[in-house]
């Protein structure tokens, strides 16, 4: 039987299915099949028929059967991808109309993890930012700018090149300084940078500089990457650093290292620990709990049910088909409430796995971090905001050589979109899930080998942008966060281009044909005081450091506070009381309730034989923690394809 798909331009998908199938029945009952001589190799076929360990043994016949049903699929899967090229116009097909195609029916979701394009490499992995935190795709290529080209690029080098130092702002306003930056910046690329545009990088960073005046913040490389090592002074930091040590200065056995760190990553307040459980966690039916009565609300209100399966699953663009559940059904961190209505923040709701009563110095530093956060995440999320955007790229129709052209003047933007958090959400107020985490290296344990791609959250959480304090850095050697981001590959796919000319694919998007359609921004230092904002469609990487002294210990300690995007409201300690068994056994040790008439260890009988299986021990919490990373590490992973789902595929003519 011929593979033909037998489908014609412009024909419903509908329509060839049904001519499709008849003609394939009808060739299945008329057809005298050839046992000799298999359509495929029969010895590759026996050996993928075996694999499954329930086959014992293979007919005769079977092998030609599963050649037939393999020769079917292809050809409806080319006829279904032909179909979705056809309607844009293409007569040549891409792997990104496969991934289409494949997309439009859940039958193929099987096709996950082997759909043609690049496979996860979970050395670096991690979403598609529309499964976890916001419903923008990456960049601003999105909203009308083809592509970031990689001459600028390299010349903002994120703090490397031009645009290094913390005096960088200082001195930018010399011209015998900028000169030689210029010079530099010449000398070291290879890529044709021109001294129009050092001129222009170099007048850019004097209106940012002017701009650091105003706020003591400024954004890093063309994104939103906003960056601030002035916001907090050198007291606070002190202040802070103080605040944290009860939670450090505890014995090694109740030390919380980060499962699977190596004892390299202390746990001091992580949402993964006692977080929402669907189907377990109680939540409120009414009223709040409070920061002062909380621990005595533990227990109260409902058992919150298990979302079903239609619930956590999103109609998702074709080419992150591979992650139709960003939602978990199982887990949900649980953000506090933040009251911004008056000039300073106010944390009203616990924060998850920090107790309220005995560390309420730290609750008030921390408000005091959201405090200095709020004006960066308003310049890192007001790029996000829909505008029109100006191409700085045009593109003609053919060339037979790529010509960087000379940059224009530069000239700061015309009324940048403006967002202001404390006026736009002064009524709601804001939620913010809080991290405290130490990386802690010494001479048996002298390397961090960096982290995975990732954004942060599921959808569950709707994080829409992160602050990242570095509060103490000792004895180790410098520290980069890294970013990267998609760009617009079908728009270059669809692109008129003379026949094998593919390079504009480099110096334009900075990519390669057939390579994913993603763009790495580059790095910032993470050094001590410093305030690190940026908006969650943006993926980030830790970079490896170690030791600058192996005989010595060393650390790096950070505050980290998602940000819950504020159009939405979820579940947070206002809602669900605390969890923690533990607080729970302190406060009735604490208050008259009859059981203080007992002896101590009898009580402490009396509590471990509670059953209904709330409050929850450290233990389970443990246990469900591990079971929390497992699912993200899956999502993870998932993310991470569909975040490179969509490659540059220029088809030869």
């Amino acid at each position: 039987m011929s593979s033909q798909p037998f489908v014609q331009p412009g024909e419903p998908l509908n329509d060839f299915l049904k001519s499709f199938w008849e003609r394939q029945i009808h060739a299945a009952e008329t057809e005298t099949p050839d046992y000799r001589h298999p359509p495929l190799p029969l010895a590759r076929i026996k050996k993928v028929m075996k694999s499954d360990p329930d086959v014992k043994m293979i007919a005769a016949d079977a092998p030609i059967l599963f050649c037939k049903a393999c020769e079917i699929f292809i050809a409806e899967i080319t006829a279904r991808a032909f179909i979705v090229a056809d309607s844009n116009k293409r007569r040549t097909l891409s792997r990104a109309d496969i991934a289409k195609a494949l997309s439009k029916s859940d039958q193929f979701d099987f096709l996950i993890d082997i759909v043609p394009r690049e496979e996860a490499n979970f050395g670096g992995s991690s979403t598609n930012p529309n499964g976890a935190g916001s419903s923008k795709k990456v960049g601003k290529q999105d909203q009308g700018t083809p592509g970031v080209g990689d001459a600028p690029a390299e010349l903002e080098g994120g703090e490397g090149g031009v645009r290094s130092g913390s005096e960088v702002l200082e001195q930018v306003f010399d011209d015998t300084i900028a000169a030689k930056w210029k010079s530099e910046a010449m000398a070291q690329d290879a890529r044709g940078v021109s001294e129009a545009m050092t001129d222009w990088v170099i007048d850019e960073l004097r209106y940012k500089a002017k701009i650091f005046e105003q706020t003591g913040a400024v954004s890093v490389f063309t994104g939103d990457v906003v960056k601030s090592d002035s916001v907090l002074p050198e007291s606070f930091k002190l202040e802070l650093q103080a605040a944290v040590k009860p939670l450090e200065d505890i014995p090694a056995k109740d030390k919380d290292w980060h499962p699977g760190s190596k004892e390299k990553v202390l746990d001091l307040v992580h949402p993964s620990l006692f977080p929402l459980v669907y189907g377990r966690s109680k939540v409120l039916e009414s009223g709040r709990t409070t920061l002062e009565g909380c621990i005595a609300q533990c227990g109260e209100g409902v058992v919150i049910p298990v979302p079903s399966e239609e619930e956590s699953t999103v109609e998702a663009p074709y080419y992150n088909y591979s992650i139709k559940q960003p939602y978990s059904r199982k887990f949900q961190w649980l953000p506090c409430e933040v009251d911004i209505s008056s000039e300073k923040a106010k944390i009203t709701s616990y924060i998850n796995n920090l107790h309220p009563e005995k560390h309420k110095a730290l609750y008030a530093l921390i408000e005091q971090v959201v405090d200095a956060a709020i004006p960066l995440w308003n310049m890192s999320l007001a790029p996000t905001i829909a505008c029109a955007w100006k191409p700085r790229i045009h593109y003609v129709g053919s060339y037979s050589e790529i010509v960087q052209p000379e940059p224009a003047p530069f000239r700061p933007p015309i009324d940048p979109p403006q967002l202001n958090l404390r006026e736009q959400f002064k009524e709601k107020g804001l939620q913010v899930i809080v991290k405290l985490a130490n990386i802690e290296l010494g001479p048996e344990k002298k390397t961090y080998m960096g982290g995975t791609w990732h954004v942060e959250g599921q959808l569950n959480e709707h994080i829409c942008a992160t602050a990242l304090y570095y509060y103490s850095n000792v004895n180790i050697t410098d520290s980069t966060l890294a970013f990267r981001q998609q760009t617009n590959a079908e728009d270059a796919n669809e692109m008129p281009y003379e026949q094998d000319e593919h390079a504009f694919l480099t110096d334009i998007f900075g990519c390669q044909n057939w390579q994913p359609g993603v763009q790495n921004v580059g790095g910032v230092h993470t050094r001590e005081g410093r305030l690190l904002t940026f908006p969650n469609i943006l993926q980030h990487q830790v970079q490896p450091f170690g030791l600058k002294d192996s005989t010595k210990p060393g650390h790096r300690k950070i505050l980290a506070l998602f940000l819950v995007d504020p159009h939405m409201r979820v579940l947070s300690t206002a809602n669900v009381p605390p969890q923690q068994k533990e607080w729970w056994v302190e406060r009735l040790h604490e208050v008259r309730t009859g059981l203080d008439k007992l002896p101590r260890e009898l009580r402490d009988e009396v509590f471990n034989e509670v059953r209904d299986g709330f409050p929850i021990s450290l233990k389970e919490a443990k246990e469900l923690r591990e079971e929390l990373m497992e699912e993200r590490k899956a999502f993870e992973i998932k993310h991470d394809s569909a975040f490179k789902g969509i490659q540059f595929s220029l088809c030869e003519h």
